[in-house]
């Protein structure tokens, strides 16, 4: 079997459906403007149709909602969680920049990630549906006027529009969001 590329990954998370709605949104934008990633999410989404189409229909046993409902009301959720440096997966989400989430909270839907930006990359403009905390722990971004640099802290209130960010010599940002 033939290993996935970074791209290729996100691509078919996003042909099933899988993808969160950041991750969606960047990569639907960059597919407005770039024809064969355009193409290439319509064979993924092609080819996992062909696949859906061919499997069998199988209806799961009728008492299996309830077990997995009684599993996880039994289970305690952690009370620490390590994601090491090595962990995680980092997922490009638009060029030059990746992401690893290191925690979200399903219940608030709060997450907690690392950005990773290459030099001369373009965090695309967008506007926040919560408030977003970025703390700057490496290089900087620029955010229109605004120079960010290691050890700096940014919010940016529930609403607000986000120009879109360059980081000229690559930069490392913590984000809850």
């Amino acid at each position: 079997m033939t290993e996935l590329s970074d791209k290729d990954l996100a691509i078919a998370l996003h042909a099933l459906g899988a993808d969160d709605a950041e991750a969606r949104e960047a990569l639907r934008v960059k597919a407005e403007t770039d024809p064969s990633l355009y193409h290439r999410i319509a064979a993924w989404e092609i080819d996992l149709a062909e696949l859906a189409l061919s499997a069998e229909t199988a209806e799961p046993p009728d008492d299996l909602f309830s077990k997995i409902e009684a599993r996880l009301d039994a289970e305690e959720p952690a009370m620490t969680s390590t994601v090491r440096r090595e962990g995680g997966r980092w997922l490009n989400t638009a060029p030059g920049v990746w992401r690893k989430v290191l925690n979200h909270d399903p219940t608030s839907g709060r997450k907690t990630l690392l950005l990773r930006c290459e030099p001369g990359a373009v965090i695309p403009a967008h506007e926040h549906g919560a408030d977003e905390e970025l703390m700057m722990l490496d290089g900087e971004v620029r955010l229109g006027d605004l120079i960010l640099r290691a050890g700096d802290f940014h919010l940016a209130r529930q609403g607000s529009q986000h120009v879109p960010a360059i980081s000229d010599a690559g930069c490392l940002i913590l984000v809850r969001c």
